[in-house]
C-alpha cells in the first residue's frame, strides 16, 4: 500500500487502489491483514498449520454468479473470500518451501477456492508444480463439481491431474452419479447409484452398527481401478478425539 502512495501522483489506477485499501485498512474485520501489531503466522517450525475458519462470512456460489452481483456484496464477505484465496496463497508457498520435505496442503469445502478463476488458477498452479517441490494438495467437496467444474477448461485440467479419488456416500441420487461419473464409471448403473447413496456407511442402522461403519467409500487408485475401501481413525486415543472435535468445540483461550 505505501508503494502505491508513492506513486499515486503519476498513476491514476494506483491513486484509485491505494485509496480504496486505506478504506479497507481501517475496518476492525480486516486487522488480520492489516494491522502490524499483530504476530505473524509461524509456518516455518510446525508440523501442520490449520486455519480455522468456521466463523468467516463467504458469498454463495449465485452471488459470484455476475460482476453485478459481486459489486454489491457485503464486505464481510468481499473480505471473506479475499482472505481465503490469501490463506489458499499461504498453504501453497509453504508446502512447496522446501523440497526435502512432503508437503500436503488440504483445502475442505473447496468450492470456495474454485468459484473463481483466480481460485482455479492457484489450484493448477500447485498441482503442476507439485510434485516438483515434493508437494500435493488434497481436495474435498460434497460435490465434485466443486473441485474441477465441469464447464471450465481449467477445471477439466484440474480432474485431469487428480489420479487418486474417494467417493463417500452421498444423501442424493444426484450427486451420487456425479460422483460416480467423477470416478470414471457408468453413473447411471442402478447397483452402485444405491450403494453410494444408501450402501455406504448407512444411516439406518442401530447406533452401534453405524458407529462400526464410517469411512467406507469408492477409490479409484493410479491405475485407474476402482474398488471399496474403509478409512480407519488411527487407535490413539489422543488422536481420536482431535478427530472427533468440531469447530464449534473451540474455545479461545482466557
Amino acid at each position: 500500500m505505501d508503494e502505491l502512495v508513492l506513486r499515486r501522483g503519476e498513476d491514476t489506477p494506483a491513486r484509485n487502489l491505494a485509496r480504496k485499501l486505506k478504506a479497507v485498512a481501517r475496518k476492525d474485520l480486516a486487522a488480520v491483514v492489516f494491522d502490524d501489531t499483530l504476530p505473524v503466522v509461524d509456518t516455518a517450525r510446525a508440523d501442520s498449520v490449520i486455519f480455522l475458519v468456521n466463523s468467516l462470512a463467504l458469498p454463495k456460489k449465485s452471488e459470484l454468479a455476475s460482476d453485478h452481483r459481486i459489486e454489491r456484496l457485503e464486505f464481510e464477505k468481499v473480505l471473506g473470500r479475499s482472505l481465503m484465496y490469501l490463506i489458499a496463497a499461504v498453504a501453497r508457498e509453504t508446502v512447496m518451501r522446501h523440497k526435502d520435505e512432503f508437503g500436503v496442503a488440504v483445502f475442505d469445502e473447496c468450492w470456495w477456492l474454485t468459484s473463481s478463476d483466480e481460485g482455479l488458477e492457484l489450484l493448477l498452479e500447485l498441482m503442476r508444480d507439485g510434485r516438483k517441490h515434493n508437494a500435493a494438495v488434497y481436495v474435498g467437496s460434497h460435490d465434485t463439481d466443486d473441485i474441477g467444474p465441469a464447464d471450465s477448461e481449467k477445471g477439466a485440467i484440474i480432474r485431469g491431474l487428480i489420479p487418486h479419488r474417494l467417493l463417500f456416500r452421498q444423501t442424493t441420487r444426484s450427486l451420487a452419479e456425479r460422483g460416480l461419473e467423477f470416478l470414471g464409471v457408468d453413473a447411471a448403473d442402478p447397483e452402485l447409484l444405491d450403494l453410494v447413496s444408501a450402501g455406504l456407511s448407512p444411516l439406518d442402522l442401530p447406533e452401534e452398527e453405524k458407529l462400526a461403519l464410517p469411512g467406507e467409500c469408492l477409490y479409484r487408485n493410479l491405475a485407474g481401478r476402482i474398488g471399496l475401501m474403509k478409512v480407519l481413525i488411527p487407535m490413539d486415543p489422543v488422536v481420536m478425539r482431535v478427530i472427533h472435535t468440531t469447530p464449534s468445540d473451540y474455545r479461545p483461550a482466557a
